[in-house]
């Protein structure tokens, strides 16, 4: 390959069509004979953002490869222009890695069609610059689309389109299948109307950043004689850590909870689906009542009781830190998708209620008083 430079340019004013080509992986391809770099249309697939390897990748190609591709890192910058595809897309990355403080100078602009006082991401830059409207819900160009011509725009898509597309959101407002805006928030509790407690456990064995976490969730139902909820989230622990290590926190966390406490494993399909909740049933929770769950069917359809209770303002959880990070991961749940979060509540409240199959999978382990 030959390195010619350029002379000159000069405009030719003709009409005629242009074309561009999307090459997959890397973006580069030849023009009569010249290499061209193309920009990346639409980073995510739409289609494809659920699926983690693929999201992956497109994280490793910013990271790994167009990350480098400033001729000159004193004036050199990136330009993306991006809709919001889930939570970990690119740009959820990108705002991540500033947080984190590995992204210097990041100006983030944050545009949603319709005003949002309190929007989750808004606008960061070295000028302050803050969303001129205040008026909730007011058009972004009232010229190029006022009120109505948003709101058709608006029927044509799906609630995750408009969240996306329209207002810069990786989930709809409030979560597509729980509602978890919903969840009322208290700072204590009449332990005397509790009627039962679960910690339901959604295992994962992973350090991994981008992997699965282990999930134990601790729900009780309450008593007739509490008017304000019928059920409540006590505490969340979660983390992405190895099968060592999380047995190690599964353990401390049931003699924290105490003998008081059933828990229930989640047990995988397979045989070492169920060599591994065995061992958790009689190492790891060895002197406390245990069992295993087996669960069927879609993990969407399995939270749609607690979804239905948490609409029906039935559903509360305890004042803690965790409460950030539970509620986006409600939010997060989606048809065809479900979080670990999710899991644990569909997995908690579902045992709660006598809504699996536990009578074939339960295993009990007598408690050591």
């Amino acid at each position: 390959m030959k390195i010619k430079k350029i002379k000159s340019i000069r405009r030719i004013r003709k009409d005629s069509a242009t074309y561009n080509i999307q090459v997959a992986d890397n973006y580069n391809y030849f023009a009569n004979g010249v290499l061209v770099h193309n920009c990346i249309d639409d980073a995510h697939n739409v289609l494809e953002v659920e699926s983690e390897p693929k999201r992956q990748k497109v994280l490793a190609v910013w990271d790994d490869t167009l990350s480098t591709r400033v001729n000159d890192v004193e004036v050199g910058a990136y330009v993306g222009v991006m809709q919001r595809t889930h939570s970990k897309d690119l740009t959820g990355h990108i705002l991540e890695k500033r947080k984190d403080g590995q992204i210097d100078n990041l100006v983030h602009v944050c545009l949603p069609a319709r005003y949002e006082k309190n929007h989750p991401h808004p606008s960061d830059t070295p000028l302050n610059f803050t969303d001129p409207r205040t008026v909730e819900g007011e058009p972004l160009d009232k010229g190029r689309h006022p009120e109505d011509s948003l709101k058709q725009l608006e029927g044509k898509l799906t609630a995750w389109g408009k969240a996306g597309q329209l207002q810069q959101r990786p989930r709809p407002k409030g979560g597509q299948i729980v509602q978890a805006g919903k969840i009322k928030i208290v700072d204590n509790y009449n332990h005397r109307l509790v009627k039962k407690m679960v910690r339901y456990w959604d295992k994962a064995a992973s350090e991994d950043k981008s992997a699965s976490h282990s999930v134990g969730l601790l729900m009780a139902s309450m008593r007739d004689e509490c008017i304000d909820y019928g059920f409540i989230v006590l505490d969340v622990v979660y983390g992405q850590w190895t099968s060592g290590e999380r047995d190690v926190r599964m353990r401390q966390t049931a003699q924290m909870d105490g003998i008081e406490v059933e828990h229930v494993v989640e047990q995988e399909g397979g045989s070492g689906g169920k060599e591994s909740a065995q061992n958790s049933i009689r190492k790891v929770f060895l002197g406390y009542k245990c069992s295993a769950d087996h669960p069927s069917g879609a993990k969407d359809v399995r939270l749609e009781p607690f979804a239905g209770q948490v609409e029906n303002n039935n559903i509360a959880m305890l004042s803690a830190p965790w409460n950030k990070k539970y509620v986006e991961a409600l939010e997060e749940c989606s048809v065809g998708s479900v979080t670990d979060f999710g899991d644990g509540s569909s997995g908690a409240f579902n045992w709660l209620n006598g809504l699996t199959g536990k009578g074939k999978s339960k295993v009990r382990i007598g408690v050591v008083g």
